[in-house]
Parts: structure tokens; sequence; C-alpha cells
């Protein structure tokens, strides 16, 4: 008896339903796990309504666990949940992996939302957005590498003042894993705040694509939210370590990119997005 193919064949009756209702017209679909004929009998004396109902309930149990990270969006779905859960599930097979299940189901939930594969559940496009954004404030709220960086950082800009132009054109400006960029198209950073705060929200009026910087906060698990413009994410985005602050100002190629560069690093630096390196 090949115990992991009778593993797999029970491991797909309870994940993939496509496969769980072929199973229940014809079990010989089941042969092609290669089971012998003991494993192939015993897999189809299994009780169906149990089955059903413990599939059932492990898909439920998947699209709870992910929304416990993703309060607000399971607000907005509403009585519309119940009908995410089989297409989810479908879409997006159940796989192990090193990092908690809680957010590996909430990441997979989240993309599956603003996936096509859910374009027929008929979702006002904002929910997606919403999902996304608190999957990605609790990944990086989390994340060990960010709070090693926000550490590190704060220690580095402890005590430091304002660092003139001169010597700021020879520094190495550094951004962190605690400085996350991310891009929703729509306001959803302010609309799970607004839903957070009891208010009644005007869609409308969060309608703009945004672009927000996430910087995770030593003792804090929520990070704070910068939104950021397309000049700020470019400085960021070349504050790799590779380049000084003259040479990410002429790449940015304004007449005074220099000193807008550095007034914005600046700002930066003080809040801890940044550290200087000789």
């Amino acid at each position: 008896m090949s115990l992991a193919a009778y593993q797999d064949a029970l491991a797909a009756l309870l994940t993939d339903r496509a496969f769980r209702d072929a199973f229940l017209h014809d079990p010989a679909v089941a042969r092609r796990f290669a089971l012998d004929e003991r494993e192939f009998r015993s897999l189809a004396e299994i009780g169906v309504p149990p089955m059903v109902q413990h599939a059932d309930l492990l898909e439920q149990a998947r699209v709870m666990l992910a929304l416990k990270a993703l309060p607000v969006t399971a607000r907005l779905l509403g009585g519309a949940l119940h009908r995410t859960i089989a297409p989810f599930c479908a879409a997006v097979p159940p796989q192990p992996g090193a990092e908690p299940v809680l957010l590996l189901e909430a990441r997979r939930f989240a993309a599956f939302l603003r996936s096509d594969a859910a374009r027929p559940l008929g979702l006002a496009p904002h929910v997606a957005e919403v999902a996304a954004y608190e999957a990605t404030s609790f990944e990086h709220g989390g994340s060990a590498d960010a709070w090693e960086d926000a550490t590190r950082f704060a220690a580095a800009n402890a005590g430091v003042g304002p660092v003139d132009i001169a010597a700021f054109a020879t520094c190495v400006p550094v951004r962190g894993a605690h400085a996350r960029i991310a891009s929703f198209a729509c306001d959803a950073p302010g609309l799970v705040a607004a839903h957070e705060r009891g208010e009644t929200v005007d869609r409308a009026a969060y309608a703009a694509p945004c672009t927000v910087l996430l910087v995770k906060r030593i003792g804090r698990r929520t990070p704070d939210v910068l939104r950021i413009g397309a000049d700020v994410r470019a400085l960021l985005e070349r504050c790799d370590g590779r380049a000084t602050g003259a040479e990410i100002a002429h790449a940015l190629g304004a007449s005074d990119a220099l000193a807008a560069v550095h007034r914005a690093c600046e700002t930066l630096r003080a809040k801890n997005v940044l550290v200087y390196r000789a």
C-alpha cells in the first residue's frame, strides 16, 4: 500500500472541489493517483455526506482565518462573503509554507480578490484594494526583517542633527526593510481608517489611486502610513546603498535636484526611514 498516494488522493477530496464532485459522480477518477485495489476500495467507501461536510468546513476555516488579518475587508464583504469561499479555494489550493498560516491565507485571499478569478463575483473594486492594504500592513507589521531595521535605523539616527547640503552630497542615503512602498488603485488606507473610526464612508472621496510608505516602528504592531508622490517614490527607490546624495540628485535630474533631494532625505531621516552611510 502506498500511503503517500492515498494521502494525496484524500487531500484532493478535501481541498479540490472539482475533483470531489467528479469523484462523487464516478470514484474511478481517483485511479489517477496510482492507488492499489485496497486503497481504491478504502477511498471509494468513504462516507459521502461527512466528507463533503468536512471539506466545506475546511474551506470556510481557510477564509475565516484569512479574515482575522483583514477585519475591514470582512465588513465590506458582508453577505457576499459566502460567495467568495468556493471560488477562492478552487483558485488557490492550500499549500504549506514556512510563514505563519494566518499570514499565508491573508495574503492569498487578498491576492485572489485582486485577481481575474474573483471578477465573476461582481465585488466592488475597492474591496480588493482594502484587502491588499490590510494584508500588506499585517505582513509588514509582523516582519522580523522590518523589526530589525526599525531598531537599527532608530539607533543610527539617535542624536544625529541636521546634515548640511555639502556633507549630504557625499553621504549614501539608505532605506531599510522597515520602510515598504505599496500602491493601491484607491485610497485604501483612508477607507480602512474611516471604517475603523466608525464613520459613514463616501467611497467617491477615496477613489483616487495612492502610493504609501509603510514604516515599521519599534514597539508598534501597526506600521505608520505616509502618503508619498511619484517624486518621493523615485527618490526612495534610488536609496539602495549604492549612490551618494549627489549621484541620486544627478540621476533625478531637476535643476535644483541636490537641494530638493537634500530636503526630502533630511525629512525622511528625521522619521527614521533613512540612514546615511559614509
